[in-house]
């Protein structure tokens, strides 16, 4: 699945600023919510703009700082992907609010870092606490930098393709997206 799907997300992200925004707004709709939704949701936004009732929490201002902001990241993630920088692109993408470290993973493995959303899915799956994918915004860089590389490390263990096809297997057919055709 990776090998058919991601080149192709990659491609569209990172071309324009319109491409990074659809891959952001992807990456929103997914946040505690079954894959089979992403679709109504994505229609909710289109429609209902930041007001859209699927953008709750902080789900709004990370949409609207991605919009605000889309050029600049778009070509900081560029300029990261030419150089394989794949922890100061998870860094960056925690700067947008709502995504903490899964959630920047899976935005910079769609972008084609070698990093992975380490989900609760993935969590259970793995064995690992809540706490190894919580970031203190509030911590000091190094601190910071130091949490980033070692979830980048761990997901680099076994790298974002195997990542990527490994979560499409689980969630494929639980309760929450039996309607999804694969």
């Amino acid at each position: 699945m990776y090998s058919r799907d991601q080149p192709e997300i990659e491609a569209h992200g990172l071309e324009s600023p319109a491409g990074f925004i659809d891959c952001l707004e992807f990456v929103l709709t997914t946040i505690q919510a079954a894959l089979s939704t992403c679709r109504r949701q994505r229609r909710q936004i289109r429609r209902d703009g930041l007001e859209a009732a699927c953008l709750w929490g902080k789900k709004p201002d990370g949409l609207k700082y991605g919009r605000q902001h889309a050029p600049r990241l778009l070509a900081e993630f560029q300029r990261l992907r030419s150089r394989q920088a794949t922890e100061e692109a998870v860094e960056l993408a925690t700067s947008i609010p709502c995504l903490g470290l899964p959630k920047a993973g899976f935005l910079c493995q769609l972008l084609g870092f070698d990093v992975a959303c380490l989900d609760v899915h993935n969590l259970r799956r793995e064995g690992l606490p809540p706490s190894f994918v919580a970031l203190n915004k509030k911590a000091k860089p190094a601190t910071r930098r130091k949490h980033v590389a070692r979830y980048v490390d761990y997901c680099q263990r076994d790298g974002a393709e195997s990542w990527w096809n490994g979560w499409c297997q689980h969630v494929a057919g639980n309760r929450h997206n039996r309607n999804l055709p694969t």
